[in-house]
């Protein structure tokens, strides 16, 4: 079993390739959208990577999966570090892809929040773009 976390401001359909590959192969797979991305709704609050972990739990328990290979890219990658300090004996492997350890500085908290007002606003089908 393989679970993909996306990228931000992507959503679970940027794994679709790799879902492809995995099904081809026999590995049974699956990428979730972080709430807002997709088209799932928002939580109505800021999400937080412990929370996608969270889902990411979850997502295996409706699959019937004990462990799985845990995939993230970028901001998928810090739901993946959450999913190993929260659920370390559900993880079998991990794949970190373009993501890092350590905090964001404060320009790149900012640029982060000025690149999700463009996303929410202009990104989306209903966005004022």
């Amino acid at each position: 079993m393989a679970l993909f976390f996306h990228p931000f401001p992507l959503h679970a359909d940027a794994w679709e390739e790799m879902l492809m590959a995995c099904a081809a192969s026999g590995l049974c797979a699956a990428a979730i959208d972080a709430p807002g991305f997709g088209g799932t709704p928002p939580l109505g609050q800021p999400l937080r990577m412990d929370r996608l972990a969270d889902l990411g739990a979850a997502a295996l328990d409706a699959l019937g999966a004990r462990r799985a290979a845990i995939v993230g890219c970028s901001m998928g990658g810090y739901a993946a570090m959450a999913f190993a300090r929260k659920s370390p004996e559900r993880m079998a492997a991990a794949v970190l892809i373009a993501t890092k350890a350590t905090a964001d500085t404060a320009e790149a908290k900012q640029n982060r929040e000025r690149q999700a007002s463009l996303a929410l606003g202009e990104g989306r089908p209903g966005g004022d773009g």
